[in-house]
């Protein structure tokens, strides 16, 4: 009896020894960024991180945090929203109504409406059960 006891025991101090320990590591995002406001943020099928400030699209790969430019001109989008659909796109919405995607190559293109895009800022981004990208304003 004494040694079954024993075993058990040893058996729950090696036990406790495997689990794993939830731990935070806070990451330095360099004094170019200080400031920066951040509105959104998902993680891709990738495990990138992808932000959506003040200053447009920001990538961060675990190590450093890049800028994505949305567009060729000088023109700064607020990203509001952001959602990775089931073909790995990653769609943007803007504080301007104007939307953007990545394609799985993490091209940049701008989402084209027919109506014309919203003035009233995206806020949310989904995917229905059929597969069509809903946003909300």
């Amino acid at each position: 009896m004494n040694q079954l006891l024993v075993f058990l025991f040893c058996l729950l101090v090696v036990a406790k020894g495997l689990a794993q320990e939830p731990r935070i590591i806070q990451h330095d995002i360099g004094e170019a960024n200080a400031g920066l406001s951040f509105y959104t943020l998902i993680q891709d099928h990738q495990c990138m991180i992808w932000l959506g400030t003040a200053n447009g699209l920001a990538h961060y790969d675990g190590n450093t945090l890049r800028a994505v430019p949305l567009t060729a001109s000088d023109t700064v989008y607020q990203v509001t929203s952001l959602f990775e659909d089931k073909d790995h796109r990653i769609w943007i919405g803007t504080s301007s109504g104007t939307i953007f995607y990545l394609d799985s190559a993490r091209k940049v293109h701008l989402f084209d409406i027919e109506e014309s895009h919203p003035v009233k800022s995206i806020t949310a981004i989904v995917q229905d059960p059929l597969g069509c990208i809903w946003f909300s304003t």
